[in-house]
């Protein structure tokens, strides 16, 4: 079974800008330039968020985050990760280290201790594998691959990739959180390093400047302080009368006014069909892509009309 996955999953040649490469050198080369540029950030102007306002943490439960960890936490989150995943490229399993915990349990331990007094720790810890994925039968275009690690409405174009860390830091920073663990949370992010897969062997070596690392525990988590930054710019849009969203509950002038549900890189917005509200929604997603690095996916964004279905124009 592991052969004839391999087999299917060999790259004989493939498909990079439009340009048909099947040296194994030339293929080694390309994919991996393609895959650094993508999480390379571009060092663009960034407009600021200062005038966002975000709902914090109270005092309390920052300080909570960044008390000592203990010996009960650390192996109550290994015990809560899958058991036949290996996290980073030594092939070593969260079993192996639950089954081995009296043995390793000083060096696990030694190794939070420095991180919580230092911030840091080893950035061989912190390697990842690609490996590319085809997800359709015949896939020849790079363009139809997806990379998952070996550890893996309105969406968002190559969500984790794109995330800027100094706005993410920022949002955590408005948040109220913790200036420990702010640090925390960059070392985490900075010191990830890539290597990809091709037909079995790992092929380049390379650090990110921004996003946030596929597989990751810590990843989803990071993402949804992201979008609460677009979550804010759309309050502030129906707050400001642009977008109208729609009355939930209530008689009269009661109930709650709903602009838009957010599921984690997929967005739901409610909005009068009309040209102008639709024009201000696209200058709110062109200001979080400024603020972000995160780019609205055209091709998977959709209008629905609901109601009123004979007022649509598919102009709008």
């Amino acid at each position: 079974m592991a052969n004839a996955r391999a087999m299917r999953n060999f790259l004989s040649k493939i498909r990079v800008n439009e340009v048909t490469l099947s040296s194994s050198e030339d293929i080694k080369d390309s994919v991996c330039r393609t895959y650094q540029s993508l999480i390379s950030e571009s060092g663009d102007w960034r407009p600021s968020i200062n005038d966002l306002n975000f709902k914090e943490l109270g005092e309390g439960v920052a300080s909570i985050l960044e008390v000592m960890f203990s010996e009960e936490e650390i192996f109550a989150a290994l015990s809560s990760c899958c058991g036949d995943k290996a996290p980073g490229p030594d092939d070593f399993t969260i079993a192996f280290w639950l089954f081995c915990w009296d043995v390793v349990k000083p060096e696990i331990l030694g190794l939070f201790k420095e991180f919580y007094l230092h911030g840091t720790f080893q950035r061989s810890l912190n390697s990842t594998f690609l490996l590319l994925i085809p997800q359709k039968e015949g896939a020849e275009d790079l363009r139809d691959f997806r990379p998952i690690s070996l550890d893996a409405k309105m969406d968002i174009e190559k969500a984790f990739d794109h995330v800027n860390w100094d706005f993410l830091m920022e949002v955590m920073s408005k948040m109220g959180f913790g200036h420990r663990w702010i640090n925390w949370m960059k070392w985490c992010c900075s010191t990830a390093t890539f290597s990809i897969l091709i037909n079995g062997s790992p092929s380049g070596f390379f650090r990110s400047s921004r996003g946030l690392r596929q597989g990751g525990p810590l990843s989803p988590y990071l993402f949804l302080f992201a979008m609460e930054a677009l979550s804010q710019l759309l309050s502030c849009a129906r707050n400001g009368g642009f977008i109208s969203g729609f009355r939930v509950g209530g008689r009269g002038r009661e109930g709650l006014i709903m602009s838009h549900l957010l599921f984690a890189d997929d967005t739901l917005i409610f909005c009068d069909a009309k040209a102008d509200q639709l024009q201000y929604l696209s200058w709110t997603f062109m200001w979080f892509e400024a603020i972000s690095g995160l780019k609205v996916n055209l091709s998977k964004t959709e209008a629905f009309p609901v109601g009123k279905a004979f007022l649509w124009r598919p102009s709008l």
